[in-house]
């Protein structure tokens, strides 16, 4: 949920528009694979990341939204926000029975390719898995973020970040969480330097498979409750540094 130290010259943040979901869906589909991107056919790929993205395109600006992050008037990065997960939830439980029903027609018609067919059967596993085992969410709210590879340890996260927080204050909650895909023994220090706390870990079979290596998908929680002063005036001038 944060990058490393300040290596080159810092992004600008604004809120995401209407203009820059080509952006973000590029980035995305660039980065699936622990970034790195997906072997999957066009009509495949378009649908998955619909799932993945689409909530946070229609959603009343109240309680859903993106900030992008700029080198040179470029979108480089994104941060995705959801303040009702609730709904995010319903909305999330419709839309995968349609994705699942859709590609399950697609590979009986024989629209699918072998590659789309693997990682259909590797979602399934996952969200199979993720019914049985996933407990609530810890925090009303919660956020997506990626980067483009060249543009990370510029410090985007952490002000991404505080961004963040300046949200979720303001909503009143008293912390937020993200979900991150991590490799076993990848270090997780920074993370907790920076005030995050790891929560539920489950294996993320589609990833573990399709790199060869044991992945887990991890609960990262961000409190906010008990935080200074000094921190507080941090998430607002991040605020201010998005909506400028």
């Amino acid at each position: 949920m944060a990058d490393g130290p300040q290596d080159g010259p810092q992004l600008e943040l604004r809120q995401a528009s209407p203009a820059d979901l080509g952006d973000v869906a590029r980035i995305f589909s660039a980065t699936v694979l622990l970034g790195a991107p997906v072997a999957l056919g066009a009509r495949a790929m378009a649908r998955y990341r619909a799932l993945c993205l689409d909530w946070y395109a229609d959603a009343d600006p109240a309680d859903g939204g993106g900030i992008v992050a700029l080198e040179d008037g470029a979108v480089r990065g994104y941060l995705l926000y959801c303040l009702d997960h609730a709904a995010f939830v319903r909305w999330q439980r419709t839309a995968a029975l349609r994705w699942a029903a859709g590609e399950l027609a697609a590979t009986a018609a024989g629209r699918r390719g072998r590659d789309d067919r693997r990682f259909l059967r590797l979602r399934l596993t996952d969200g199979l898995a993720s019914l049985r085992g996933t407990p609530p969410a810890p925090y009303p709210a919660h956020a997506h973020f990626n980067l483009d590879p060249q543009v990370r340890g510029r410090s985007t996260g952490h002000r991404l970040a505080a961004a963040m927080d300046a949200r979720v204050a303001a909503r009143g909650y008293d912390g937020w969480f993200g979900e991150m895909n991590l490799p076993v023994g990848f270090p997780t220090d920074a993370l907790e330097r920076a005030g995050a706390e790891l929560g539920h870990r489950q294996r993320n079979v589609t990833l573990s498979a399709l790199t060869g290596m044991d992945v887990w998908r991890t609960t990262v929680l961000r409190p906010l409750a008990g935080r200074t002063g000094a921190f507080h005036a941090r998430a607002a001038g991040a605020r201010a540094e998005v909506a400028a």
